[in-house]
């Protein structure tokens, strides 16, 4: 009788459990030992690539992943790609991407590719356009589509626009504070600047491939190719700055990617005429003994749209965007215990949240070039316990959030 009743108590107990929390699967992402051919369901035949990447092939590209699937990432492996979510689960029964469960530490994903490429030193200051500093300087091929602008790094660290004049903190390149001043604006204009002191150099090409950065209203700055160099009215022209110049005050600029003012370790600079990175490395040493890699990818991790997912457990790294919704259908979202770091974002944001019942809780955000740490819109949003620093715009940003939490973060730098 008492085996009857036990029984019934389990068949019910299963009745109440949601079918695909019964049937859920856990799969298994190995970048470094898997392939996509394998089921995927076990770690010994685990995936190369997530189903949701544009890379993804065999059994991984037509996986359909179903409500309670947790898909796991091996733990301390650099994952080169991005991940798509394309699958949402059920209330109460999320599907789950998780990069902490299986291996050592948090599982990589990566947006720059590594560079394979042999470094020669600069032989004399006349193949470096007079740079003193040539016995610092190395050179190589850059790779296919290079953009001086992108995320470029030297073993996982930042390395700088060559610039002048030097910021204190070459993290923060649009410190106008540290610009070379343009009294009241008087030789300054959308397309044009007129300096005597300093565009000096006899050579009409000697400009070529450099960019300006200027203050114009309101209170931004613009980055533009230079275009042409008068050496005789020591003027430069450039594309337009998108906006007008202050003539009420004075004004500021700089100039980025010329391979004259590479002054200190960590910067570089581009010769598109060569298709040539010059470097001086970061650790003054052989950049040959080094590993070189360039920002590819735009977004790390995508959940626009999506339901009932929860993103937990990895590193985020050399992307512009980290892990990010702009849809405001999506809902039901936890986004817990990630790093994002080391992005080149141009403006853009580290963690972005749109739609409803989303919490994010217990991410470190650091040192992510021009972007918002966690940039949230949408109704019953959670932000709670997250470390954001270094991110140079804004830390923590709700912009039109309905019944919205900010509990116990850390904002600093």
């Amino acid at each position: 009788m008492a085996g009857k009743i036990v029984s019934k108590f389990i068949f019910i107990l299963l009745l109440l459990v949601p079918f695909n929390a019964v049937n859920a699967v856990p799969y298994y992402v190995d970048y470094e030992q898997g392939r996509d051919d394998n089921s995927g369901t076990t770690p010994d035949n685990a995936w190369k690539h997530c189903p949701g990447d544009a890379n993804a092939g065999g059994i991984s590209a037509g996986a359909i992943l179903t409500a309670g699937d947790i898909v796991y990432f091996k733990g301390g492996i650099v994952y080169e790609g991005d991940i798509r979510i394309n699958r949402s689960g059920s209330e109460g029964n999320p599907i789950t991407f998780k990069g902490d469960g299986w291996g050592n530490g948090k599982a990589v994903i990566d947006g720059a590719d590594r560079m394979d490429n042999v470094w020669s030193r600069c032989v004399s200051a006349d193949s470096c356009f007079g740079n003193q500093n040539y016995h610092n300087i190395y050179y190589t091929q850059a790779p296919a589509g290079f953009d001086f602008f992108a995320g470029f790094y030297e073993d996982n660290n930042f390395l700088w626009f060559s610039q002048d004049p030097n910021p204190s903190d070459p993290f923060l390149h649009d410190n106008i504070s540290e610009f070379y001043v343009v009294p009241g604006g008087i030789n300054l204009s959308r397309t044009q600047l007129t300096d005597s002191a300093y565009f000096i150099q006899q050579d009409p090409s000697f400009w070529d491939g450099a960019y300006i950065i200027a203050w114009r209203i309101p209170n931004v700055t613009s980055v533009k190719p230079i275009t042409l160099y008068d050496p005789n009215s020591h003027t430069i022209t450039f594309d337009d700055l998108d906006g007008d110049v202050y003539t009420d005050r004075n004004s500021c600029y700089a100039v980025l990617n010329h391979i004259s003012i590479i002054d200190r370790p960590g910067e570089y600079c581009y010769d598109a005429v060569t298709n040539r990175i010059y470097l001086w490395p970061l650790n003054s040493d052989d950049p040959n003994n080094h590993i070189y890699s360039v920002k590819n990818r735009q977004m790390g991790i995508v959940y626009s749209g999506r339901k009932n997912i929860v993103i937990e457990g990895f590193v985020v790294q050399n992307f512009v965007l980290g892990i990010r919704s702009d849809n405001s259908n999506t809902e039901n979202i936890v986004i817990r215990n990630n790093e994002v770091r080391n992005l080149r974002s141009d403006n853009w944001y580290s963690i972005q949240i749109n739609g409803r019942n989303i919490t994010v809780e217990n991410n470190t955000v650091q040192n992510c070039n021009r972007s918002i740490g966690i940039l949230a819109a949408g109704e019953n949003i959670i932000v709670r316990n997250n470390h954001v620093k270094r991110t140079s715009r804004q830390g923590i940003w709700f912009m039109g959030v309905t019944h919205g939490q900010i509990i116990g973060n850390i904002v600093e730098d």
